[in-house]
């Protein structure tokens, strides 16, 4: 097993991804609780693009919990990695990515005030959400190895997965139904 496959991954890279911008919008909650003050902080900062980028990191960790689901569902018995190195490693990235892209962001915006007590509060925030993002992890990857546990005609195989995603595994009929909004004659139960 590879080294990428015993940390979780590209689904853990991208759950950690999410992660940085998660907790580095808690971060700022926790420096500045109240709204006006917050907004201040973060437009003279250059933080302008911090709400933004949170919508576009919760669509990211949409799609790598979906990946590690469908990746494990259809991929075969990977071993789950262990919860504690997991959240080591990701905390490690967040961390780093963290601290990068604040000292980017306040320089470009030419104010380091403040900058020891974000990213101190700023470590915190993001050993929480690795905490919370490894869990997540071994939970997704759990649901799918007990999915992976039916009877093999229920499990999918990786190709089936992506004609679902593609639309093209419905019958053609069920399709065009499905696309005009017609459903099928009740049951009888």
């Amino acid at each position: 097993m590879s080294a990428r496959r015993a940390n979780g991954g590209l689904p853990a890279l991208g759950l950690a991804v999410g992660g940085v911008l998660a907790g580095h919008w808690l971060t700022y909650l926790v420096v500045r609780p109240e709204h006006h003050g917050r907004a201040e902080l973060l437009a003279s900062t250059g933080h302008a693009y911090l709400g933004v980028a949170v919508e576009a990191g919760v669509l990211v960790v949409l799609v790598a919990a979906a990946g590690a689901f469908l990746g494990r569902l259809t991929g075969g018995g990977e071993r789950t990695p262990r919860f504690r190195s997991l959240t080591t490693g990701l905390w490690g990235f967040q961390l780093v990515a963290f601290l990068l892209l604040e000292t980017a962001e306040r320089a470009v915006a030419g104010s380091f005030e403040g900058l020891v007590a974000v990213a101190v509060v700023g470590a915190v925030m993001q050993l929480i959400v690795a905490i919370g993002t490894a869990w997540l992890l071994g939970l997704i990857l759990t649901v799918a190895d007990l999915a992976a546990g039916m009877p093999v005609a229920w499990r999918p195989s990786a190709p089936l997965v992506a004609r679902i995603l593609a639309g093209s595994a419905l019958p053609h009929r069920s399709l065009a139904l499905l696309r005009a909004g017609i459903r099928g004659p009740p049951s009888g139960r």
